[in-house]
Formats: structure tokens, sequence, C-alpha cells
């Protein structure tokens, strides 16, 4: 419920919850050995050698424990936190600085519409339905599937400008409302005829 999320009223701060970091990044990623988790921390390494920007990862899988040694390994273990699903997802999207989404498939898309309801800034791998709502430097950074060094990039723009922060943050929820949510049936026909689409051509 898009429109739900964006008059919720957050359970918690991540902010309070975790006092040393000034900037928090938000991401949703499998644990597992193949996930697109590993290029994302790759993207992010410089930024969280800072102890003032931190990175929480919703996620749980098989290879928690392989993340856990190599984010210690790269020496950034102090501005990474794992957190399994199943908390106030609402409570994370609204007091969290930037959502980096780094997947292609439905989840990562929902993931992308809920931040963007939420008033949360994203920088985020490209997919059809991503390209038909959000513009690069506009409302959004969209990345190339699997680009790792462009996630690095935008992210170090994003930190470096903040005036980003307020234009995705504004212009996102936006689009969300008036794409999305004036004809929810008709987007939803869409994205399920999409994703019908790809099933049927595996």
């Amino acid at each position: 419920d898009l429109s739900g999320i964006r008059t919720a009223v957050p359970q918690f701060d991540l902010h309070e919850r975790y006092k040393d970091f000034v900037f928090i990044i938000l991401t949703f990623a499998p644990l597992t050995a193949d996930s697109y988790l590993h290029g994302i921390i790759t993207a992010l390494r410089s930024q969280l050698m800072s102890p003032r920007i931190g990175l929480v990862i919703i996620g749980s899988g098989p290879a928690k424990q392989l993340f856990k040694e190599k984010v210690k390994l790269i020496g950034i273990e102090r501005s990474v936190a794992f957190v399994e699903p199943g908390e106030d997802m609402t409570s994370f999207l609204k007091t969290a600085d930037l959502l980096i989404e780094g997947g292609a498939g439905v989840d990562a898309e929902r993931n992308v519409l809920r931040a963007a309801a939420a008033g949360l800034p994203v920088i985020t791998a490209e997919t059809e339905q991503i390209a038909s709502l959000f513009q690069d430097g506009t409302n959004a950074f969209v990345c190339p599937k699997g680009d790792v060094e462009c996630l690095g990039k935008k992210t170090n723009l994003f930190l470096n400008q903040s005036s980003y922060r307020s234009l995705f943050s504004r212009t996102a929820a936006d689009i969300v409302a008036t794409r999305v949510d004036e004809d929810p049936v008709r987007y939803y026909e869409t994205y399920r005829d999409t994703i019908e689409c790809i099933i049927s051509s595996t």
C-alpha cells in the first residue's frame, strides 16, 4: 500500500538506533553466495571507510557469515549492520538517508517504489519498470544492472551535492503519487503482464 507508506508514522528512527552514523544507506539483498550484495559492498567501500557513514543491510540467507567476514576483511565492519527482515520496513524507509537497490527483479522494483513513496532518495539498477517511472538525475540515480562503478560514482555525487536529497525525495514521491496511485489497477496490470512475459520466456 504505497499511499499508506506515505502517511505512516515511523515507529523508530535508524539514527537513534545507529547513533554513530550521520548518514545511513539502506539496502535490501539476499545473503547468498552469488548475491548482488557483493557489488554493492564493492561500490561503497570507499564511502564506508568513513565512520560517519553506515550501511544497513536487510536480508537473510546462508551466506550471512560470508558477508560478515568480507566486510571485516576489507575494513568496514564497523560501518555495516545486518538486519533480518520482519521489522517495520516503513520505519527503515522513512528514517534512512538513501536506498541503494542493486537487484533487477520484482522484489527490487517493489523496494524502489516503497522507498519513493516514503520520500527516501534512491540509487537503483535499471529495469523496464524502473525506466518507465524514473529518470536518471531527475528523480533518482539509475545505473545499468551490475554496473558497480556507476553505483559508487552516483553515491559520491549524492553525498557531495546535498541538493539531490530534497530533489529526489520530492520528485520520486510525486511520481508514485501521480503515475501509480492515480491508476493503480492499470499500473499493476502492466506490471503483472511484464512479469508473466518474463516467466513465459524462461
